[in-house]
Formats: C-alpha cells, sequence, structure tokens
C-alpha cells in the first residue's frame, strides 16, 4: 500500500475498514477513499444514541466503530419480517455499504430487538462486505445480542433461500393439514415430518459450527497478545482458517500467519492488530 493509507491502516481497521480475503492493496485503497466519498452525504435521521450504544458493541466484540457508516430509517423495500437490512451499492466495481432500519427502530426498539443489536448487527455485516465467507458470519453478527438463546439460535439459517425454503415446507404441511381428509396417511405424513426434518438438520449443522468456533477460539486465545480480543480476531479469518485453527497448536496458527503476511493485506492487519 501507499500513501497514508499505509501509515493510517490501523486506524481504518478501528473504523470497520477491513481488507477482504485477497484484497489487493490498491483495491482496498481505492474501496477507503470511495467510501469516505460516500459517507460525505448526511444520513437520514441518524440517531446519535443509537449508533453510539452500537459502538460500545462493536467495540468490545469486534475491535471497531463506524462514525461515518451511513444509516436511514426507512421501511422501504424491506420484507415484512426484515427490521433491517445491509444494502451494498458499487461503483466502477467497488462494494460500498449502507444500512437501512425499519422505522419502528426510531423509538428505540421494534417488536422484541433493541436498536443498538439489530444496528451493531449489520454493522459488522459492512465490516465484513469483501468477505465471501458465509459459514460463520452469521454467528458472528449475532454476538450481538444480550439474550443468550437468540445468540445461539440465531444463525440457525445461513441466508435468506434456506429460510424461504422452510416457509415453504411448512406451508405445504399446513396444506396438506387442512385436505388431510382428503388424502391417504401415506400423502400426509412425509409433508409433516419435512419442515421439522429440515429445522433439525439445520441445528445439527449450527451445534458443530459452533463447536468448531469454540475450538478455534481456545486456540487462538492461547497466542495472542490480548485474550479479550479472541472474537475479533477470529471475526477478520477465512471459514477455512476457522476449520483449519480449531484442529491447529498456537505455533502452527503464528507459522500459518506469518507464511501467509506477504500475500495478504487482510492477515498483515490481523497481525498488527492481535498479534
Amino acid at each position: 500500500m501507499a500513501g497514508n493509507i499505509s501509515n493510517d491502516l490501523k486506524k481504518l481497521l478501528s473504523q470497520g475498514l477491513w481488507p477482504g480475503p485477497m484484497e489487493a492493496d490498491e483495491q482496498f485503497e481505492k474501496r477507503v477513499s470511495l467510501y469516505f466519498k460516500v459517507t460525505a452525504i448526511d444520513s437520514d435521521k441518524d440517531s446519535s444514541s443509537a449508533r453510539k450504544k452500537a459502538h460500545s458493541i462493536t467495540i468490545s466484540l469486534f475491535g471497531f466503530s463506524s462514525d461515518t457508516l451511513p444509516i436511514t430509517y426507512s421501511n422501504k423495500d424491506l420484507t415484512f419480517w426484515e427490521g433491517a437490512a445491509l444494502f451494498i451499492e458499487e461503483e466502477n466495481d467497488i462494494c460500498h455499504p449502507h444500512i437501512q432500519l425499519r422505522k419502528g427502530f426510531l423509538k428505540g426498539s421494534y417488536l422484541c430487538y433493541k436498536v443498538e443489536e439489530v444496528l451493531s448487527h449489520e454493522m459488522f455485516h459492512a465490516a465484513r462486505i469483501e468477505y465471501k465467507e458465509p459459514k460463520y458470519e452469521e454467528i458472528f453478527a449475532y454476538k450481538t445480542s444480550k439474550i443468550p438463546i437468540r445468540r445461539y439460535l440465531g444463525p440457525l439459517f445461513q441466508s435468506p433461500k434456506e429460510s424461504y425454503l422452510f416457509v415453504i415446507l411448512l406451508m405445504l404441511a399446513l396444506i396438506f393439514e387442512m385436505g388431510s381428509t382428503f388424502v391417504s396417511t401415506s400423502m400426509y405424513l412425509p409433508w409433516m415430518v419435512l419442515p421439522f426434518l429440515f429445522i433439525g438438520l439445520l441445528w445439527g449443522r449450527l451445534y458443530f459450527r459452533h463447536r468448531t468456533l469454540s475450538k478455534a477460539a481456545c486456540n487462538i486465545r492461547s497466542c495472542i497478545k490480548d485474550p479479550s480480543l479472541t472474537v475479533a480476531c477470529l471475526a477478520r479469518l477465512k471459514d477455512s482458517e476457522i476449520d483449519l485453527f480449531a484442529v491447529s497448536s498456537p505455533r502452527e496458527i503464528l507459522s500459518y500467519l506469518n507464511e501467509n503476511k506477504e500475500k495478504e493485506l487482510r492477515i498483515r492487519a490481523i497481525l498488527l492488530c492481535f498479534f
């Protein structure tokens, strides 16, 4: 990297501007420049109180705060079950994020969700905008919740497609339930079982992912300079690296990072912040 961005890398990282896997120095520099150009536009009805509360969460968990990340309060383009969304716009093949919260959050909460919980959740996704690593993404994002059951089961669905599939299976089961007097038992039972089978498979997958992440955290904790930053360090890794570090010794983890630091700005940033 060149110029001021190289000198200010640690500051940029603390603002939630994280280099993505295999993102070149020059590409990161262009993305940072575009980010500051875009964020010069005022946010719509941005609540400084909400942002401040969200910062306390993202700082303690992930080591960053997004002071200038655009936030708007609007219901436009949100499906009825969505409280918020991270919209990603592109300019010259460079992505920049924008958080949209439902207007109900202007009151501080919407349904059973606090605005700071949802906002910090989306801020984390914004920090990882260049990551295409879905395996553990939602597990990290749901760590922003204060409710243990939500932290654990919130990442049950990895993508909207999975939630849509569950809804479809559930609707089919209900249709067969309503028409059970007109269909045979052999046709009826499989459709009733499928939604529960699907949820069972997703829960099993989530259980093993939580376990792998816990093992990786244990190994990382023993080799970083500040053990309280374990989650923040893990959140900057690729899925394959988390899987690898779950079965690696601290010495092997350090060896991997040092061997790859010249290949990736992201890994140099990890070494700068945590080792």
